[in-house]
């Protein structure tokens, strides 16, 4: 699978399902997945690891530009519900 277009894929793909979990950002949604898909591409642009499948550069790119788009707390809690509060503060960290 090529590289750049499975990071492309999943850049838009998190954008368009995190636009209710995203943090405080008042970037309309599809300017957000714009900007983020843009900021993706143009480490892969530059950056030949990545593109060269560097699977610790890959991870760490998709950490710093698509995973801070996520609210995880608020995630788990909605999908968890009740079980939530069922879970000690080291399950829930």
């Amino acid at each position: 699978m090529n590289i750049k277009k499975f990071i492309i894929e999943v850049s838009i793909l998190l954008g368009l399902l995190l636009t209710n979990y995203a943090h405080a950002d008042i970037t309309a949604p599809d300017l957000m997945v714009r900007n983020t898909a843009n900021d993706v591409l143009e480490v892969l642009k530059t950056n030949t690891s990545v593109e060269n499948g560097d699977m610790y550069k890959i991870g760490k790119l998709v950490e710093e530009k698509i995973a801070t788009k996520f609210d995880f707390d608020r995630m788990s809690k909605v999908v968890l519900g009740r079980k939530w509060t069922m879970a000690s503060k080291e399950q829930q960290e």
